[in-house]
């Protein structure tokens, strides 16, 4: 895993601005403004370690911004390569290392240097599925190009442990999670299966009356200071565009 020299830092730190500024566009209905800002975050990106989750956020991304403007062949290369990117950084992801955060209090330090394997291992666990969130998204927004192109059986292969992978990661209340399930109600529709597309709507409205923080704003409240590798994990998930929906045009779900 690469050293993050100041150099680096400063490249890390301009990636999150121009991620950070594309998904304000995006939400906003700005997409040739989204478009442009997660180009220049992939070129950035290209002088990241080749197996930085963050290349395949950006790749997933920008993938999305083709589809949304309906270059729908254009978007699946992109989406397969950014699934590429994901399983590469699973290696990386894996070979983080993993520090537990120190207490303060006596009691407290004695548990952490009893159980602290059990604990190393939990947090690496977690960081893995934090990893498959990503790879989640990119399977979701795959699946979006294909019901584009009216290839449901493929689609629907891939929403099914989309579904799975970002609940597991980022919560039963997250609106990524009501995308999918979204989708999946679209794609029902598509087959002909009323009774699972209404199953499927019901989920991710239920979502929505009461959605998690969105995830950019849990980066900015989370995020670790330093521009360390659980922090570039983080961005490559939270700053992305993740699950995004398969209505045309400016998406109805965020």
């Amino acid at each position: 895993m690469r050293q993050l020299s100041a150099r680096c830092v400063a490249n890390d730190l301009i990636w999150e601005t121009f991620a950070w500024g594309a998904e304000q566009a995006r939400r906003a209905g700005y997409a040739d403004e989204s478009h442009d800002q997660w180009r220049l975050a992939s070129r950035v990106a290209e002088t990241f370690d080749a197996a930085d989750p963050r290349r395949a956020g950006s790749m997933d991304s920008l993938g999305v911004c083709h589809r949304l403007v309906g270059d729908l062949e254009r978007s699946e290369r992109m989406h397969r390569q950014a699934l590429e990117l994901w399983q590469s950084a699973m290696g990386w992801v894996a070979a983080m290392p993993v520090a537990l955060k120190p207490s303060s209090v006596t009691y407290h330090r004695g548990l952490q240097d009893r159980f602290r394997d059990n604990l190393t291992e939990i947090a690496r666990h977690q960081k893995m599925k934090l990893a498959s969130a990503g790879e989640a998204a990119a399977r979701n927004n795959l699946a979006c190009a294909l019901m584009a192109s009216s290839r449901l059986t493929e689609a629907e292969a891939l929403l099914e442990p989309a579904v799975t992978a970002w609940r597991a990661s980022l919560g039963a209340r997250d609106e990524g999670l009501a995308n999918i399930h979204h989708n999946r109600a679209l794609l029902f529709d598509k087959q002909g299966r009323p009774g699972p597309a209404a199953q499927e709507r019901l989920f991710a409205a239920g979502i929505l009356e009461d959605p998690a923080t969105q995830r950019m704003t849990r980066f900015a409240r989370d995020c670790e200071r330093r521009m360390t590798p659980q922090r570039c994990l983080m961005a490559a998930v939270y700053l992305a565009t993740g699950p995004t929906s398969g209505i045309s045009g400016v998406e109805a779900l965020l």
